[in-house]
């Protein structure tokens, strides 16, 4: 089939009020709100679609003309700049023929497009898929970089032992000093390390809750504890041996606390009273 032009439009478009007269019809503007109940096909022609008009009874025909407008089709696209060339290079041009009409309570369709409308508009699809692509496959290679720096982090022994409160900051200077320039990537790379530690944390905190008695009982004979002559040596030394217990990770003191307690009550028990002589 010879392609279609916009030029072959505009002649087609020409002829209509001639083949609507001859089948004593009449050319009138209508829009039609609905779907059209019978689509008929393009090699049916336009002086087909007019005589098939006349013999459905049809009372009057309408003709739609549709231009191209670029600027609306390119609006928000990120395309190759010389498919936006070519886009453009067709502003204005009549892209497509429809004639419309109504008959025995069915509505009657026949457009015509031009070819390179068809053609464009498989190029632009083509393009904007292989944007997706290429954007899906940037933001993979991100994913996949910060999930690194976040593993890196996750095994730092330093980011591992901060504190909650100082765990972040101590993030922010292990990327630094590793050359990390990228601030909104580290941001999202330390708070979700973050994340993942105090998650680690507190799984961790409420296996160890129930064995706090078996555990202060450790506790009271490692040597920083048997050491230490002050509360704050005592909290420290609780604090080493929760890390070493929980795989390097430094817990909170919603175990430390109770885990000091319970080994004091311990040696209370087990203390040896001396009775004053009488």
């Amino acid at each position: 089939m010879k392609p279609t032009t916009s030029v072959d439009l505009t002649a087609m478009a020409a002829q209509v009020p001639g083949l609507v007269a001859a089948h004593s019809l009449r050319l009138i503007n209508a829009h039609y709100a609905n779907i059209p109940d019978v689509l008929l096909d393009e090699g049916v022609g336009i002086e087909g679609a007019v005589e098939v008009a006349a013999l459905t009874g049809a009372p009057f025909i309408s003709l739609e003309r549709e231009e191209f407008d670029a600027e609306a089709l390119l609006d928000g696209e990120e395309l190759p700049d010389d498919l936006i060339k070519r886009a453009r290079k067709y502003q204005g041009q009549l892209e497509c023929l429809n004639l419309q009409w109504a008959a025995q309570g069915l509505t009657y369709e026949w457009s015509v497009g031009a070819d390179w409308r068809e053609k464009l508009s498989a190029d632009i699809a083509r393009a904007e898929l292989e944007t997706k692509l290429a954007s899906a496959t940037r933001a993979q290679v991100e994913t996949s970089a910060t999930d690194e720096i976040i593993a890196s982090l996750v095994d730092s022994p330093d980011f591992r032992q901060a504190t909650q409160r100082q765990r972040s900051s101590v993030g922010f200077a292990i990327l630094a000093n590793r050359g990390e320039t990228d601030y909104e990537a580290v941001r999202q790379a330390v708070n979700r390390a973050c994340h993942k530690v105090d998650s680690h944390v507190l799984q961790t905190e409420l296996l160890l809750k129930p064995k706090l008695e078996e555990l202060g009982g450790e506790l009271r004979k490692t040597p920083a504890w048997l050491a230490a002559t002050s509360d704050i040596k005592r909290h420290n030394a609780a604090i080493e041996y929760l890390i070493e217990k929980s795989g390097g990770y430094r817990l909170s003191p919603r175990i430390s606390d109770p885990l000091m307690r319970a080994a004091r009550e311990l040696e209370e028990k087990s203390a040896i009273k001396i009775p004053f002589p009488k």
